[in-house]
Formats: C-alpha cells, structure tokens, sequence
C-alpha cells in the first residue's frame, strides 16, 4: 500500500490522461512524483490484520489533487495501519473549496472502509480545523450540521 497514491501519483498520471498529447513533458512535479513513489514501493509498510473486537480509528485527509484515508488500530499503545486508500479528484472536486474536499475525504473515507466501520464507534481523525469546530460545537439549527 502507498498512502496517498492518487494525490501523489497525480503528475503522472495526469501525463497519460486521455486527450493528452503523445509528448510527454516531464517537469520537476513529475520527477518528485516518481522519487516519491519508487521510495514507498520499496518501503515496508507494517500492515496489521484487522480485529473487530478493537476500536477503529479513520484518519482522513484532502489535498488540492486528491483525497486519502487510512483505517488503523491500536496494538500495544501503537496506532497501526490495517488499510489504506486514496483517490484522484475529478475535475469537478478539485473545484470544491478546502472545507468541502476535507468532508468529501471524510465521506468517502467512511463508504470505503463501511465493512469495518458499520455499526462500531469509532474516532475519526481530521487536521482540518473547521470540521473539528463543527464536531465540537452545539447548534440549535439543523441546518449547520
């Protein structure tokens, strides 16, 4: 697994993408991107077997390219990873403003991981500051929330 694949893989395969010309322009952001990717291919992720008896955490995040999620539990004071997932943005997604591409992640984030998650609580993990504020705080009105 390489967390984050679409949003660091997106220079490249945006180089490949249909109606692109044959020539490929190969730029520094296409060169960070193979750097990036040959050095996690090659890494040893420490993947751990899920256990439904644990808690699930749901780290999610969105950066301007795509969105990643990554499942994990806790083994012996340790945050693991049992799975991770990522996708590129559709062009029409990459239009949407920070706070909705960190609650598309966190959407998508729980569909995708939906077999482990349905029916359990468990944390859900965000860097972003304004959906922390909405979790956090109380409304009166629905239309907020």
């Amino acid at each position: 697994f390489v967390p984050n694949f679409a949003a660091v893989s997106a220079p490249l395969s945006d180089l490949v993408r249909k109606g692109q010309p044959n020539i490929v322009n190969w730029g520094d952001s296409q060169e960070r991107a193979y750097n990036s990717l040959k050095v996690a291919v090659t890494s040893k992720p420490v993947l751990q077997l899920p256990d439904v008896n644990k808690k699930f955490v749901l780290r999610t995040d969105a950066s301007d390219r795509g969105l990643g999620a990554a499942l994990m539990q806790e083994n012996e004071g340790t945050l693991f990873p049992v799975a991770y997932a990522s996708k590129k943005f559709t062009d029409r997604e990459r239009k949407y403003s920070v706070t909705e591409r960190e609650a598309l992640a966190i959407v998508w984030g729980v569909k995708k991981f939906s077999l482990y998650l349905y029916g359990t609580v468990f944390t859900l993990q965000t860097d972003h500051g304004a959906l922390q504020f909405l979790n956090a705080a109380k409304f009166d009105s629905p239309r907020i929330m």
